[in-house]
């Protein structure tokens, strides 16, 4: 199976003294009632005898059957209720209560030999009536749901019908970690069966209005389908009645945001009244740290990650009162009621007048004046009012009719009035409808209409000589003084022309100088809109380019994907600083991608996803292109106004983000310029930049580049920035309120996923073949939960019906290649292409790998190249060779040449640059030349690392040439070896692994390295693998590792988990001393009936005889009195361990059980130094001052506690 568990056998094998094989049964062993089980039994190959006995039949010495010399006994057979393996163990056909007692089996290895006796202990199980603990206020009989109760009722769980007896105990749930809660533990017989009950009145210990409280089986056994029950408790008197309500109001067909809590929310209840009821009935409830608990009864509603009630589009029905009931994480309640009104608006109108324009009406001073407004909500009431408050003396009004009819959800109202006009008023009066009532804040408009009041005028008849006379004289006097104002107007002007001129320049100038501050005038708003428009158009224009032309295979180019077709999500995690002295920050599991914006906990301006190469960064920033460009409701794209993406490994040189954006996201007959570009962001409400791959920003080291200040943020503080980069490869300068992100790869489900989802479709036979092959390579089942290698073995091995097996990821990698390689040889087996030319080309690449090794070597890790540069370091046939296979992949950047501050158009050019397809290529083919380098008998690493860094840093890049003279060739492999200080395995492990696959001799040299170094030890284990060694060479190895302290740490690959485990195993059945295991992190309890240690990633480490000191460190955990016991256990177990220590973790503050006395008696002693040491009185149970020997009060332990708790929240400070 995997090259370590080989190395079992293999020394097995060659040496007698690294041990022998033993017979071996479990000794405790179930078996299920009404079904065919197996007794298993390994016994040494080419036994004579086996018997099976029960207890009398032992001593009166009658066997059950006999198994001799491979052949049954046919007497013993007859009964037909049990039967016999090859290999020994018992077989039960039918498997009843009758069965449950001990077995005995008898083995003679040969014929005269003495017999060995082993005896097993069968439980028969019967699995209960139902799969879970059922919890009595859950009335639907499922594993979980929602009740509301009292501080003081009693909530009962239990398992029916089941044999042994399952143990139940209550815990409250919160955001990290667990508590238990008092429960009484009951066990009842029913028959041969037993009702186990345990029930709480506890339920709000640790809370106040909202508690999770879960009933947990200790389902040790397996008869449970799920072990645990979840139950959301409300307070009954959490009293949303008592609340004073929000008043909001919303536009009909807007969304609706009800925020719950401005404090971080855990858990959260949304319930509704309809206006004019008094219940409340349940919307949704939620653990908003877990995204299993969560039910949502109308899917109308949405709940977002912080705990805010959306609704897309409100109607009139949905008004009411809603109200929010909250637990913080700080384990505070509260509750927030809102009045939601739904408002339609719309303008009145006055009879006569046409809506929304100015209007005249000739009128009396007496008469009707009727004003409407329709379509409006909610109810409103109309009246009459002079726009001037002054002119209210001018115009009664009286006998008022105002009628309201509903339409549907909204009303149509008339208002009728009688008016009055004093006499002596002015001809024109203004007047205004208005809009009145109660909850009309959001609706208050009013129509204006201008009275033109008609008056008796003077007829002709009435006319005297004398005005007649008084009307002429002004006809004649009116033009005559008109020219001669005209004519002194024009006289004065000519004189000050002179004088004026100058004043007049100064004024133009002023006004030029003020234009600026008058940028967001309506006009320049509607144009600077307008931009926008066409900046978003043409930015989902680019993003649909390039979300577009994935490609899973890279030698395949006509086979191209969008992003959404092929995305499927891994896992995610973020940092929970502890920002005590001395503190150790952890990382916690993010549900979705969405969350990354949306989760409360990750809520910054500032993101950093981290991720090793492979991980799938890019691929994500791709996919939030294209949720953006297709408004995904789901995503947290959605709202966002403008997305920018940007690769920064295009951006050398580019020190403005607005040429950036201009340059590589616009095309090029664009007509935006830099400075619409800037103008346009600075409009915008809300705003999202990706930079994606500063681990190939070529100017991380420039201090005054956008890019740098918008990761300080120093530059566009009101914008959200992701950036992405590997996670040894983070800016020196990040803002304080980053939150980072980090990308673990597959999982067996995402993995499964994937196939379906982007290779086979719903073909179920074709993905279990794919499966298959993957079981079929374990060695490949970690290196798949790199997303990118999982991706190219999905495709390959669909394709390929012979896909061989492999033992190692280089020989994988090697095969890959090769495919590479063989697609292009069938693609282009019709042309003139000779095959020799295409071996040689795919065999001698020693140039391209130089080329690699000194790009990762560099100390930025510079592996881009002019396309220029490289065409003439490998040649052009190479060139076009690899760039055809996919291997090396173009692409077009900025070149600025010696202007880097040019903004003309006419000054930018392009240039292409080239780079490896993925650097997992890079590290590939820099390991060939790795491998030849340290193979030879001249070289050794342990300077590597040591050179001085001011001799460093004066040494230029080493550079090859196939003539050179030897003193030059001494000179640049010196700088060689000097190189390899900024080539970190912790950044390209890959590129060690590869050397160590490639070459033996190299792996013995980088093996001897690695042991050197405290920080790369555990890839000591890794090249291991690679070289499947065996025999006495791989038992100093393993001897070599066990000296030192071994770690396990839970965010260690499952791959270096199990090889670090067999390494174990393997140190321990060849009686090899491991000094000290760690557990860091990762423990997860110990099975009772093994004794074997579980991890939280589900690998078990068993029973180790040859280990010395066992330390579990579990930063911020209550261990539990039952997992302590289960601890206790491992040591007695144990032939030669003699110490057990606790770091940072909170233990029971007395510890019972019947192996004190097994400890006490081996000599084992037991630390626990939560912040201060002690050990563990073994005759007692009590802890101990180390120094003082003095038993520690319970002051003393609720102080650690309360330490050991607020590490655990990330507090400062113990």
């Amino acid at each position: 199976m995997y090259i370590l568990r080989f190395l079992v056998v293999g020394a097995l094998m060659t040496s007698s003294s690294f041990g022998e094989n033993h017979d071996h049964c479990e000794l405790t062993q179930y078996l299920e009632r009404g079904k065919s089980g197996v007794i298993e039994c390994r016994f040494q190959e080419g036994f004579y005898v086996v018997a099976w006995y029960t207890p009398e039949g032992f001593e009166q010495k009658k066997p059950l059957l006999r198994l001799v010399n491979g052949v049954k006994k046919d007497e013993d057979f007859a009964s037909g209720e049990y039967d016999v393996r090859r290999d020994g163990s018992l077989i039960i056909n039918n498997v009843t209560l009758h069965h449950d007692h001990t077995f005995i089996a008898v083995k003679f290895q040969s014929q005269g030999d003495e017999e060995m006796t082993l005896t097993v202990r069968v439980i028969v199980l019967v699995k209960p009536s139902t799969m879970f603990p059922v919890v009595d206020v859950c009335r639907d009989g499922s594993t979980s749901c929602y009740t509301t109760l009292n501080t003081d009722s009693v909530v009962t769980c239990y398992v029916a019908d089941s044999r042994p007896a399952i143990s139940l105990k209550w815990a409250s749930r919160t955001f990290g970690h667990e508590m238990n809660i008092s429960s009484q533990y009951a066990v009842e017989q029913d028959g041969s069966l037993f009702i186990s009950r345990a029930a709480t009145s506890d339920a709000f210990a640790h809370s106040s209005l909202l508690s999770l409280i879960v009933c947990e089986a200790d389902n040790q056994v397996p008869m449970l389908s799920h072990d645990e029950s979840i139950v959301f408790v409300e307070n009954e008197s959490s009293g949303l009645a008592s609340e004073t309500p929000i008043l909001t109001y919303v536009e009909r067909n807007a969304r609706l945001d009800l925020p719950c809590s401005e404090t971080n929310v855990s858990l959260i209840v949304w319930k509704k009244a309809d206006l004019g009821g008094d219940d409340f009935y349940l919307l949704m409830y939620s653990a908003l740290f877990d995204g299993s608990i969560s039910r949502i009864y109308s899917e109308e509603y949405e709940l977002q990650s912080n705990g805010t009630l959306t609704l897309s589009r409100i109607q009139a029905k949905h008004e009411g009162l809603y109200g929010c009931i909250f637990e913080t994480f700080g384990n505070t309640g509260g509750a927030t009621l809102y009045h939601v009104t739904v408002f339609v608006p719309s303008s009145p109108s006055v009879d006569g007048c046409m809506k929304q324009q100015y209007c005249v009406l000739n009128v009396e001073t007496e008469g009707i004046l009727k004003c409407s407004v329709t379509g409006i909500r909610p109810r409103v009431h109309l009246e009459w009012a002079t726009n001037n408050m002054k002119d209210s003396h001018l115009i009664h009004f009286y006998d008022h009719q105002l009628t309201s009819n509903s339409v549907g959800d909204v009303y149509d109202v008339v208002l009728t009035s009688r008016y009055r006009i004093e006499p002596k008023t002015r001809d024109i009066l203004t007047l205004e409808c208005r809009i009145t009532g109660t909850n009309v804040t959001k609706i208050q408009q009013v129509a204006q209409v201008d009275l033109r009041i008609n008056s008796v005028l003077p007829t002709a008849d009435s006319e005297t000589p004398a005005t007649l006379h008084f009307i002429w004289l002004l006809v004649l006097i009116i033009p005559v003084g008109l020219i001669a104002v005209l004519l002194a107007y024009v006289f004065i002007r000519k004189g000050q022309l002179r004088r004026n001129d100058t004043r007049e320049r100064f004024r133009a100038q002023y006004q030029e100088e003020r234009l600026p501050m008058f940028k967001s005038t309506s006009i320049q708003r509607k144009q600077i809109s307008a931009k926008k428009n066409q900046l978003i158009s043409q930015l989902k224009t680019k993003y649909q380019d390039l979300y577009d032309a994935v490609q899973p295979i890279p030698y395949i180019r006509d086979r191209l994907f969008c992003v959404d077709k092929v995305f499927v999500e891994g896992g995610i995690e973020y940092l929970i600083a502890n920002n005590r002295i001395g503190g150790h920050d952890t990382w916690a599991k993010l549900s979705t991608y969405h969350d990354i914006c949306n989760d409360p906990r990750v809520k910054s301006s500032r993101r950093i996803i981290e991720g090793e190469p492979g991980y799938g960064k890019s691929t994500l920033s791709l996919q939030l292109a294209y949720d953006w460009c297709n408004k995904i409701s789901a995503s947290s794209m959605k709202n966002t106004d403008i997305l920018i993406l940007l690769q920064l490994r295009q951006l050398g040189g580019v020190n403005s983000i607005y040429k950036a954006i201009k340059q590589f996201l616009l095309p090029k007959d664009s007509k935006l310029g830099e400075s619409d570009i800037e103008d346009i962001m600075s409009e915008s409400s809300s705003v999202v930049i990706i930079l994606d791959g500063f681990d190939e920003y070529p100017d991380q080291d420039k201090k005054d580049t956008d890019v740098i200040n918008i990761i300080a943020r120093k530059m566009f503080q009101q914008f959200d920035v992701i950036l992405t980069t590997r996670s040894s490869c983070l800016p020196e300068d990040y803002s304080a309120i980053t939150k980072r992100i980090k990308l673990t790869g597959f999982d067996d489900n995402a993995r499964d996923l994937y196939i379906r989802k982007a290779v086979v479709g719903d073909d179920n036979a074709a993905a279990s073949k794919i499966k298959q092959k993957l079981k079929d390579n374990p060695i490949l089942g970690d290196l798949c939960q790199v997303p990118l290698l999982f991706v190219m073995f999905a495709h390959m091995s669909h394709e390929n019906e012979k896909f061989q097996k492999f033992n190692s990821v280089t020989s994988f990698f090697r095969y890959m290649i090769s495919c590479f390689h063989s697609h292009l040889k069938n693609k282009t087996k019709g042309e003139n292409v000779k095959l020799k030319a295409y071996e040689f080309l795919e065999q001698d690449h020693k140039e391209l790998d130089k080329l690699a090794f000194e790009g990762l070597s560099d100390k930025h890790q510079q592996i881009v190249w002019k396309k220029e540069d490289i065409c003439k370091r490998l040649g052009q046939e190479f060139y076009n060779h690899y760039v055809r296979l996919g291997i090396l992949v173009e692409g077009e950047v900025l070149d600025l040449g010696n202007d880097q501050n040019a903004i003309i158009s006419e000054h930018i050019q392009y240039k292409t640059e080239v780079r490896f397809y993925h650097k997992l290529f890079c590290e590939w083919y820099a390991a060939h030349h790795l491998s030849d380098y340290a193979s030879r008998e001249d070289v050794t690493l342990k300077s590597w690392d040591t050179t001085d860094e001011n001799e460093l840093s004066t040494t230029n890049k080493t550079t090859f040439s196939k003539e050179r003279p030897h003193h030059e060739q001494e000179t640049n492999e010196r700088k060689e070896g000097e190189n390899l200080k900024y080539v970190d395995p912790l950044d390209v492990q890959y590129l060690y692994r590869f050397a160590c696959g490639l070459n033996s001799k190299a792996a013995d040299k980088i093996i001897a390295y690695f042991r050197e170094r405290d920080d790369a030890s555990k890839f000591v284990i890794l090249c291991m693998l690679e070289q499947g060694r065996t025999g006495e060479e791989a038992l100093r190895d393993v001897g070599d590792l066990c000296s030192r302290d071994v770690y396990i740490y839970r965010g260690d690959s499952l791959l270096l988990q199990r090889s670090t485990i067999q390494l174990l195993e393997i140190a321990s059945i060849n009686e090899i001393g491991i000094s000290r295991l760690w557990f860091a992190d990762c423990f997860g309890k110990v099975d009772s009936s093994t004794g074997s240690i579980q991890l939280t990633s589900n690998l078990c480490v068993p029973v180790l005889n040859s280990l010395r000191e066992l330390v579990i460190e579990e930063r911020g955990r209550e261990i539990t009195v039952e997992e302590m016991a289960g601890i206790l256990k491992y040591p007695v177990m144990s032939q030669k361990l003699q110490e057990l220590r606790f770091y940072d973790c909170l233990l029971p503050q007395t510890v019972k059980g019947e192996h004190l006395s097994l400890l006490r008696s081996k000599g084992v002693q037991v630390f626990w130094r939560p912040d201060h040491q002690f050990v563990l009185n073994l005759t007692s149970g009590s802890w101990e001052d180390e120094d003082e020997r003095e038993p520690m009060t319970t002051e003393q332990y609720q102080k650690e506690a309360d330490k050991v708790r607020r590490y655990r929240n990330g507090e400062a400070g113990r």
